[in-house]
């Protein structure tokens, strides 16, 4: 299923698939940059953040073990805020678009009401 969305002004067209968004899932291990492009600058700005504290934090007085516990808990995390971004991430997405100017291009369809009811739009 896929909603299209257009701008008047600029005449853009966006097409969107409704369901889990994967980009936005990886967008935790790709350091925010698709969050980032879209327009989502907290969320973006958020996972830029964490990924660079990850990436800085000090492992050198750790013990193999504790440092693999450390790396687990990481990447548990990652994917359980991945997987919650997939959820809500094409929500984010179209409620930035709508922001910008676009609008459904067939508000009355029914791909376009069952997506609006998912993506918790009025």
């Amino acid at each position: 299923m896929y909603v299209k969305l257009q701008n008047d002004l600029t005449h853009d067209v966006k097409v969107l698939k409704v369901g889990f968004d994967w980009l936005a899932f990886f967008s935790v291990f790709l350091f925010g940059i698709p969050h980032l492009i879209r327009g989502i600058y907290t969320v973006g700005a958020l996972l830029l953040g964490w990924s660079l504290a990850g990436m800085l934090m000090p492992m050198d007085d750790m013990t193999a073990e504790e440092a693999g516990v450390v790396v687990l808990l990481s990447l548990m995390m990652s994917v359980g805020v991945g997987i919650y971004l997939g959820k809500t991430g094409r929500a984010q997405h179209v409620k930035r678009l709508l922001a910008k100017g676009y609008r459904f291009s067939e508000p009355d369809g029914e791909i376009t009401k069952t997506a609006k009811t998912l993506w918790g739009i009025a």
